[in-house]
C-alpha cells in the first residue's frame, strides 16, 4: 500500500473550537499505457546492461592497476612467500 501525506495547507484551517473548514483537494492521476511501459522497460534494460558493462570495465582496470604492499610475514603465513 502506498501512502501519500498531503501538505497541511491542502487539508484546511482549524478554527478556535477545533473544527476544520475543508478545502477542495484536486488530485490528478496519470497512468501509462502498455506501449509506454514496454518502452520504459526496454530503456531500463539498456541502462542496466550499460551499467554492468561499466562496472566490469572498472573491475578489469582494478585488477590490472591495483598494487598492494603486503609484509613478508603475511605472505609467509599465507603460503605465498617465494
Amino acid at each position: 500500500m502506498n501512502t501519500l501525506v498531503l501538505p497541511a495547507e491542502l487539508i484546511g484551517e482549524s478554527d478556535a473550537w477545533g473544527l476544520s473548514r475543508r478545502t477542495v483537494v484536486a488530485l490528478t492521476l496519470q497512468t501509462a499505457d502498455r506501449e509506454l511501459l514496454e518502452a520504459l522497460r526496454e530503456k531500463l534494460a539498456g541502462e542496466l546492461a550499460d551499467s554492468v558493462r561499466v562496472l566490469d570495465e572498472i573491475a578489469d582496470l582494478n585488477r590490472e592497476k591495483l598494487e598492494i604492499d603486503v609484509p613478508q610475514e603475511v605472505l609467509g603465513l599465507a603460503g605465498l612467500a617465494a
